[in-house]
């Protein structure tokens, strides 16, 4: 079954809003699943990273029980990998030599703080890594979306212009023709299904009916009679006759009428009746023929 082209056209035009929807509900989840990845490097690295750093600042400066636990109970409730578990507890029996530790305790309470910064840092770079590769992947996936857009539009412009606009520019051409006076001329498109086939047998029908017949045996009883009258008018009235229509319009003359203005008479005779020096006389149908005065001046 063969698709209407306005159909198609709408149909093209509502699935390239669908991708156009579909890019921008892809951006959304994109940035919605990136944004929860570094919220949980902050939350879960970050703080320990903050909490060694407050330790090591603890022993350079202020060496009391107070200010390193502090510090090391928020990297306790912060624990996240199963290689800082030992590290902390390590740090909690250093803590209980505070504030004098030995110089070989105080070694290995720095050596273990550096090893948790260094757990940390790992964490943090995999993690990073991993928010990398997302924002890749959906870079990719919006790419490929953007791409079947335009080939969508490509196809869908295409389809238009064939279906829709190059049937309105051949019909347009066509009635320009026929207004310039061209009786030949017909509408003819291809690919144009039912529907613009049936367009185009009602144009050309219309264009049918307004051209002359081709065949002088085809014309109607009026233009017959019409014919026959202008014949006779020539062989055997001598002076000037014109034959009008039902609504005066000129339809012919005679030979003797040629040398006559016989547009401004027709004028006339539609205006004010009867031109001047000239004879009317009705005929059938609504016609009506004009005798002008013959030679010598004396009227028919």
């Amino acid at each position: 079954m063969a698709i209407r082209p306005a159909t198609e056209a709408r149909v093209g035009v509502w699935a390239l809003l669908g991708l156009q929807l579909l890019s921008v509900v892809a951006g959304i989840v994109l940035l919605g699943r990136m944004s929860p990845a570094v919220d949980h490097i902050l939350a879960e690295n970050v703080f320990s990273t903050e909490a060694v750093e407050d330790m090591l600042a603890s022993l350079l400066t202020d060496p009391t029980a107070d200010t390193f636990d502090e510090a090391l109970q928020r990297a306790r409730g912060n624990i996240t990998e199963p290689e800082e578990e030992p590290l902390v507890d390590r740090l909690e029996a250093f803590e209980k030599t505070l504030p004098t530790p030995t110089p070989a305790a105080m070694g290995h309470a720095v050596r273990d703080l550096r090893d948790l910064a260094a757990v940390n840092r790992g964490i943090m770079r995999s993690k990073g890594e991993d928010a990398s590769r997302l924002g890749l992947a959906g870079a990719w996936a919006l790419a490929f979306t953007g791409l079947v857009t335009f080939l969508l539009t490509v196809v869908v412009t295409r389809r238009i212009r064939v279906r829709l606009l190059g049937p309105v520019a051949e019909i347009e051409a066509v009635l320009a023709a026929a207004r310039r006076g061209d009786a030949l001329r017909r509408c003819s498109l291809p690919d144009e299904g039912p529907r613009g086939s049936e367009i185009v047998a009602n144009l050309n029908w219309l264009l049918d009916q307004r051209s002359p017949p081709e065949d002088p045996g085809e014309e109607d009883e009026d233009a017959a009679t019409r014919r026959a009258l202008l014949a006779l008018l020539d062989g055997l009235v001598e002076q000037p006759a014109l034959l009008l229509g039902p609504a005066s319009q000129l339809i012919g003359t005679n030979a003797a009428a040629l040398g006559d203005n016989v547009a401004k008479l027709a004028e006339e005779a539609a205006a004010n009746g009867t031109p001047e020096g000239w004879t009317r006389r009705e005929l059938p149908r609504g016609h009506t023929l004009l005798l002008g005065p013959e030679e010598g001046g004396d009227q028919a």
